[in-house]
């Protein structure tokens, strides 16, 4: 049986997939070649994984494939009008933005009337990618349909989590998966007489994403057979992260690392889930408004902060590393909450909660 293996909290920095993909390809068609007649390059959070390719080579399917760092794939059409990229168990696919015309040659040379370049035809494309449209799923009905919906829709976003946590126990405390997994079936007993709802959809989700263990970011909405309706931000196959429900009644998360661990207590995101599935609740964060304290604001914003504690941080090179995915703002009285996609400094995009 499958229960939540999660037993540490990171707030909302956790693995990014793909937080910015920069992609750029152009072949040109005309007689006058630049740098040898093509080029591709994809940069991803900055760091240049994919470089050139051999425009007399193509892959089994007909298709370029760049020039990768080893575990990264990236291969588009010979018209340029679609590619793909991956790397580990993640991958996507997308239309570019396809450009065809004239575009500089080089050899631009200067004259008493100004500067002249040489023009040739080329295909182009260039394009940037974020976490922009994230995944949204409407799940309804009893606690097994809410988590087969979940699981069959967020599948992938679930079995590529599972890597980062995978890293991230190994790293913070020695903990192989398997060791993981094996710790968290220690609630199974607890959970299943006192929360039998919630093991019945973590089993849903895990049978509907065809995993054994259950731990990127989507937009999850549970509407309940009682009329409740709850939205929330969650990692895929987590049942209860950062949100609000129908009732005003909404909670975020805030990390303490501790030692020693209750089995015969409510998990963490279990425990978050209660709240949101509460009619009233009570406010531990002040009268909610912004802060003046510019120390404070410091801590929110600044990405510098000498001994990476930062809340506004970038992932690194280093494997399940951590990084801010998203800030939120909730208005408990209107019944929704603001979420901005991305470090708060620099958001890609926006989404509205509103149960």
């Amino acid at each position: 049986m499958a229960i939540l293996t999660k037993l540490i909290v990171l707030a909302a920095s956790v693995s990014q997939v793909y937080a910015c993909v920069h992609a750029w390809a152009y072949i040109d068609t005309g007689d006058l070649p630049v740098n040898d007649g093509h080029y591709a390059q994809l940069d991803d959070n900055g760091s240049t994984k994919c470089q050139g390719f051999d425009i007399n080579s193509l892959d089994q399917d007909g298709h370029y494939h760049a020039n990768c760092v080893p575990g990264y794939v990236w291969a588009f059409t010979t018209n340029l009008r679609h590619a793909w990229y991956g790397y580990g168990s993640a991958s996507f696919q997308w239309d570019t933005n396809f450009e065809s015309g004239e575009t500089d040659c080089g050899g631009c040379r200067e004259s008493k009337s100004g500067t002249h370049c040489e023009k040739c035809n080329a295909i182009q494309f260039e394009d940037y990618l974020s976490p922009a449209n994230m995944l949204q799923i409407l799940c309804t009905g009893n606690p097994l349909s809410i988590g087969l919906q979940h699981g069959k829709t967020a599948s992938l976003e679930i079995s590529r989590s599972i890597s980062f946590y995978a890293s991230l126990f190994q790293r913070l405390s020695k903990l192989d998966w398997p060791a993981v997994t094996q710790l968290a079936l220690k609630y199974q007993p607890y959970l299943s007489e006192n929360w039998p709802q919630y093991v019945s959809e973590m089993q849903g989700a895990a049978e509907g994403a065809g995993v054994k263990q259950l731990p990127n970011l989507i937009c999850l909405k549970i509407q309940k057979e009682d009329g409740l309706n709850i939205q929330m931000i969650t990692e895929a196959g987590i049942i209860g992260k950062i949100g609000l429900n129908s009732q005003g009644v909404g909670c975020t998360l805030n990390a303490l690392k501790a030692k020693g661990v209750s089995f015969s207590s409510l998990p963490c995101h279990l425990a978050l889930r209660t709240v949101m599935e509460s009619v009233t609740g009570f406010n531990l964060g002040g009268e909610g408004k912004p802060s003046q304290n510019p120390r404070l604001a410091k801590v929110l914003l600044d990405e510098k902060m000498g001994c990476g504690a930062s809340m506004c941080r970038s992932e690194t090179e280093v494997k399940g590393s951590l990084a801010t995915l998203f800030s939120i703002v909730m208005d408990l009285e209107g019944k929704t909450a603001t979420v901005a996609m991305g470090r708060p400094v620099n958001p890609v995009e926006k989404v509205v909660l509103n149960p």
